[in-house]
């Protein structure tokens, strides 16, 4: 059954579905909690330390951020995604295809955005989505349900305003009824026996950029441009077969072969070095030459066909493209998948 990601239909809102009573609405979709590494925090100017018994402590910045837990968080979220990271989760679906989820993740970034998500809603999203094709074979057109159920399962724990089922069914061209909403969000959460809260690349990703921006070495344009770069490759089979910390470390290393920052390179070398294994380093490597590729066409439909003169290698130990399956058929790039985050192609065909 072939079904449309159509995003043209506009969205409810649920104000004025509620019968125009704002009160039933606390919050504003547009002002999101501020977590861990959120832009409206970064933009802040911590330049004072605060003095504690009148001895210099944590800065204003460590203060707010938490940064006094902020290396026990990371410790605690690296143990902890060697269970939830799964390999070649596509290995026993007969029906759907690496080129199928690739479209399904890059229609699922263009309903994230229409429907005003945070970027952590997303991953946690996809994360979810994967760990559920891991266990469970899947329908062909049932998937497009796995990722807005999957979709639901993270607003309800990242977002303050939840969308309704029905907002979430005139989204797509399907007769999705409210009924197999239901039914797929229970069949989630007993298949993934309600273990939801995995770590993801954007909160490694974000713990790397407030290490370097303690050091005073974080370039925002470079951050910007590797939050860019991990949220796209979100649809990348190959890359997404790397843990998430790696993914995240790759995501800041592809970002600086575009915007080279010396100061920055430095700091997150040294970075790399201390929170990361000398094996860890090769994936990290070898990941940053998978985005790097994935992400080829975008650049040069930017006209930053150049911004590659020296990409990454690829590591000569066949152990790690071993890691990284692309069999024959699977998309290459995102032009066989049409399209990705932010672009207008993201709207294939399942």
């Amino acid at each position: 059954m072939e079904q449309r990601m159509d995003l043209e239909r506009p969205v409810e809102d649920p104000v004025e579905a509620s019968g125009g009573d704002p009160m039933e609405f606390e919050y504003d979709k547009n002002t999101r909690r501020s977590s861990l590494g959120g832009d409206s925090v970064l933009d802040q100017d911590f330049s004072d330390e605060v003095e504690v018994d009148g001895v210099a402590s944590l800065t204003p910045l460590e203060s707010v951020l938490g940064l006094q837990y902020g290396d026990d968080i990371f410790a605690n979220r690296r143990a902890a995604e060697a269970h939830y990271h799964v390999d070649n989760c596509m290995a026993n679906q007969p029906q759907v295809t690496q080129h199928m989820r690739c479209t399904l993740i890059h229609w699922l970034v263009k309903v994230n955005q229409q429907l005003h998500f945070g970027s952590e809603t997303l991953f946690l999203a996809v994360s979810l989505c994967d760990r559920f094709l891991a266990t469970t074979s899947l329908a062909q057109d049932c998937l497009q349900l796995l990722g807005l159920c999957s979709l639901l399962v993270a607003a309800k724990m990242e977002e303050s305003v939840l969308p309704r089922v029905s907002e979430l069914a005139s989204i797509c061209v399907t007769n999705y009824k409210h009924h197999h909403f239901t039914r797929m969000e229970v069949l989630l959460l007993s298949k993934l026996e309600f273990a939801l809260y995995c770590p993801t690349s954007w909160y490694f990703l974000n713990h790397l950029a407030l290490k370097a921006t303690q050091q005073g070495a974080m370039d925002r344009r470079v951050l910007g441009v590797a939050r860019y770069v991990a949220e796209t490759c979100l649809g990348s089979y190959a890359v997404t077969q790397h843990k998430a910390s790696v993914q995240a470390a790759a995501a800041l290393t592809s970002a600086l072969t575009l915007l080279p920052c010396p100061d920055l390179s430095a700091t997150l070398h040294a970075l790399l070095t201390d929170l990361y294994t000398p094996d860890e380093r090769k994936d990290i490597r070898f990941c940053s030459y998978l985005m790097t590729q994935y992400m080829r066409p975008f650049l040069e439909s930017l006209g930053l066909d150049n911004a590659h003169e020296h990409p990454p290698d690829p590591p000569s130990d066949p152990s790690h493209a071993s890691r990284s399956p692309t069999p024959a058929g699977a998309p290459q790039d995102l032009r066989a998948c049409g399209g990705g985050g932010g672009g207008d192609g993201g709207g294939g065909v399942m």
